[in-house]
């Protein structure tokens, strides 16, 4: 993308003897190219992608994205007897037919009518797991050391209130591999009978390729305690990378920021803020931006709360102002050597003409990095 902006100014040099200069009017177009370069996160990890299988029981149970590995757990399948004892689980649409003196009817997070996995409190101790990530509690591989991601899952109470002495399950926790564990939203007892479905989120830092990762329910009481569990989650917590380019001419208002969420839930809202004024759109692209002082922020779809991250003190400001100066060896003789020096933005191309029919016409002086540039010639030339 070419943007040609044009700077016009007149200047005269002064030199003894009255000499004069045969060049008295330069007009310089700087010719700015902007280079939009397409940032290619490149990772199998996708955003907004479940690291987890079959987070949500809907493919399998035991050995298919999980493992139970605990003592006293004991897997029961339909059709129901209508009791349990502490230990036994199934993978059902609704906990009731499990124990019809004890358990509440309700359906599945995940869509109401699909499956959950639903636990009788194990009376045994010693933290026995009943989840551990990946197929044999390999835990999930492929990470990037140094993210930061988000574990998650939900949770219900399945006994009836009226069971006198219950208690709810209390679910404990271990990472492997990983730092700065945090427990975001949601708490480490199960709601209260009644109260429906609880998300537990934690976020940490990945320390290794793999993180390993094990639940176990730390109340061992028979009465009450009893719960189901359903959409595990594991993926890249929420991040956002902001670019900005400032006006390309004095007053312009062409600036522009960039802002590329990766992680989190999709889909994406962004916003700018002004200080006055928020615009809203779900590309994170804003242009034509005056100068001025932005907040760029991104929420996305995480239930039941959506995640915002923000970025604050981003500046869009104008170029450079461009100048030129003339210096010669004084006095300023027939066919001595002058430099012109010019000050401008960096790494812009000058494009300068003159009436003096000596000099090339146009011709072009690069501006490098650090801000000048110099063109030295005898065509620029006094006369009396």
């Amino acid at each position: 993308m070419l943007i040609n902006d044009k700077i016009n100014f007149n200047f005269s040099i002064l030199v003894p003897n009255k000499l004069k200069t045969a060049m008295n009017l330069i007009t310089i177009a700087i010719k700015k190219y902007k280079l939009f370069l397409l940032f290619c996160l490149v990772s199998f990890i996708t955003n907004g992608q479940n690291l987890l299988t079959n987070g949500d029981f809907e493919t399998g149970g035991n050995g298919t994205g999980f493992s139970i590995n605990g003592t006293g757990y004991n897997l029961i399948t339909a059709p129901f007897l209508g009791n349990t004892s502490g230990g036994d689980y199934a993978f059902t649409t609704n906990p009731f037919p499990m124990n019809t003196t004890s358990f509440t009817a309700s359906g599945d997070h995940t869509t109401g009518a699909g499956n959950m996995m639903v636990i009788d409190g194990n009376g045994t101790g010693g933290n026995q797991r009943f989840w551990r990530a990946g197929n044999t509690g390999n835990g999930v591989c492929g990470l990037t050391v140094g993210e930061t991601y988000t574990f998650s899952y939900w949770i219900q109470s399945v006994y009836q209130a009226s069971i006198l002495g219950a208690t709810p399950a209390i679910i404990d926790y271990q990472f492997t591999n990983a730092n700065a564990i945090t427990l975001v939203s949601g708490n480490a007892t199960a709601p209260l009978p009644g109260a429906g479905w609880q998300k537990v989120t934690y976020s940490f830092v990945a320390t290794n390729a793999c993180v390993f990762i094990e639940l176990w329910n730390t109340n061992t009481d028979l009465a009450g305690n009893d719960f189901a569990v359903d959409d595990f989650d594991f993926r890249l917590a929420l991040d956002l990378n902001v670019t900005s380019t400032n006006l390309t001419c004095l007053g312009a208002n062409d600036g522009s920021i960039t802002a590329v969420a990766t992680g989190g839930f999709l889909s994406y809202t962004y916003s700018l803020n002004n200080g006055t004024t928020t615009i809203t759109n779900s590309s994170g692209i804003f242009p034509n931006l005056p100068t001025g002082t932005y907040t760029v922020s991104v929420t996305d779809s995480s239930l039941p709360t959506p995640i915002t991250v923000s970025q604050s003190g981003i500046v869009i400001s104008n170029p450079p102002v461009l100048t030129a100066t003339i210096d010669g060896v004084e006095p300023l003789c027939f066919n001595s050597s002058a430099l012109l020096t010019i000050t401008g933005t960096p790494n812009s191309v000058v494009t300068i003409s003159s009436d003096n029919a000596s000099l090339p016409n146009p011709f072009t002086v690069i501006i490098g990095a650090s801000g000048v540039a110099t063109y030295e010639s005898a065509a620029i030339i006094a006369t009396t």
